[in-house]
């Protein structure tokens, strides 16, 4: 039987450490922490929930805000067609909120008015993040996954504020 030298073996024991390596790096890819919710996140919703009620498609808009206890998809579709005609929101309102809005937890943002708008929808308070800016309004509440909007006031009215 041959015995192995250390420089003989050298080469499969620097492969075996090689292999080991890539794979706990590959794992540590895989692995993602989990994100909370973030401003980013807020103002991607409020954009696209814009750019549906502006195209037209409200079924999509309804789908981005968290459901009042007891409404329907459909009704929930038809409540936010007006949204867009009361000015409430615009694309280039959802602009100067993501500049100049204060963003944070509900209560941090809209006090103890935010914690009513919470209440009033069957909300945890604690999962509830606002941002702000003048009389614009927009609330989110968490769901461990994703932001859902269940409150935007006055963000289609910023623009002039904003000039």
């Amino acid at each position: 039987m041959k015995k192995l030298t250390f420089f003989a073996a050298l080469p499969f024991l620097l492969s075996v450490l090689l292999v080991s390596c890539q794979k706990e790096v590959k794992e540590e890819e895989v692995v993602v922490p989990p994100q909370g919710p973030t401003r980013e996140a807020a103002v991607a919703i409020l954009t696209e929930f814009a750019s549906h009620l502006e195209g037209g498609d409200y079924s999509a808009a309804a789908e981005l805000m968290s459901t009042p206890p007891g409404m329907t998809h459909e009704e929930k579709t038809e409540g936010v067609k007006g949204i867009l005609e009361k000015n409430e929101i615009s694309s280039a309102g959802v602009v100067v909120l993501a500049e100049q809005g204060t963003w944070g937890k509900l209560t941090e943002v809209f006090g103890d008015r935010g914690v009513a708008w919470a209440e009033r929808w069957k909300l945890d308070p604690e999962d509830c993040w606002g941002l702000g800016f003048h009389a614009a309004e927009t609330t989110f509440v968490w769901n461990g996954e994703s932001l859902q909007i269940f409150r935007c006031d006055d963000v289609g009215k910023i623009v002039e504020a904003a000039e």
